[in-house]
């Protein structure tokens, strides 16, 4: 019986405890919100208030049926450019606003756990015998898209990229960005899992994963045996101190 009791008790702090912490989240959120003129909230109107399944599944078959995009562009049409839902069982703010962007990755990127972000770099060189004279007819632009996006993310990371908008790609280039895009789609469907994706099981995808991850300490020891080089120049000449701004070279994230 007193067991009983002393383990009432504690539940009873435990919730009272969580309580206040919600509180205490809850407003200092307010006062944050307050303090940078931020608007309120719309609500997505969930028929799951709690774990936001009915959110879930609609995502699922958006995603399934190719229509991932333009579910989030309706989302954002009818709910404004900027509402909270719960996904998962997690609270989350989705958002079209460039001002909230702006916040995010620069202006008050501190807060939210991020690194701003730096430019620089070079854009790989396009064959522009991708893009047919307009006729009248269609193309798919979204696979062009991806290439870009992917050699701009490793000129940046490496400080080389893929090159993969190149009419000729390398058999190993042309392995990785098989590998990446697999593995893209399967991470996608861990994100739509959120605290679930431990249930996402899939060979191919873990081999995409194995391959891209071989890539990048390809890449990766080459950008240490190139620092390393560099600090046995220094200590032997201290040049570089003495570099002026307009040699210093581009950003490189891992450099």
């Amino acid at each position: 019986m007193l067991a009983l009791n002393i383990s009432l008790i504690m539940l009873g702090i435990y919730l009272i405890s969580l309580i206040i912490r919600v509180l205490q989240t809850k407003s200092n959120r307010s006062n944050l919100a307050y303090e940078a003129g931020c608007e309120p909230v719309t609500r997505y109107p969930h028929k799951d208030p709690i774990f936001g399944l009915d959110l879930f599944l609609a995502t699922s078959r958006a995603f399934k049926a190719g229509r991932f995009l333009q579910f989030h562009t309706d989302q954002f049409r009818v709910y404004g450019k900027t509402f909270r839902a719960h996904y998962m069982g997690n609270m989350i703010i989705k958002t079209s606003q460039p001002e909230n962007f702006k916040a995010v990755y620069a202006t008050s990127f501190d807060h939210f756990g991020m690194e701003p972000l730096r430019s620089g770099g070079t854009l790989s060189s396009f064959d522009t015998s991708n893009i047919q004279p307009f006729d009248g007819s269609t193309f798919d632009l979204v696979p062009l898209l991806g290439r870009l996006f992917l050699d701009t993310s490793t000129e940046f990371v490496f400080g080389k990229s893929t090159e993969s908008l190149l009419r000729q790609v390398s058999p190993r280039f042309k392995e990785f960005l098989d590998a990446f895009k697999y593995a893209q789609r399967g991470s996608s469907v861990r994100k739509l899992l959120g605290r679930l994706s431990f249930l996402y099981r899939d060979k191919k995808w873990t081999e995409a994963r194995a391959k891209i991850y071989a890539f990048c300490d390809v890449h990766v020891a080459r950008v240490l045996d190139q620092q390393q080089k560099e600090k046995s120049s220094l200590n032997s000449h201290e040049e570089n101190s003495q570099m002026p701004e307009t040699n210093r070279k581009r950003w490189v994230l891992l450099e």
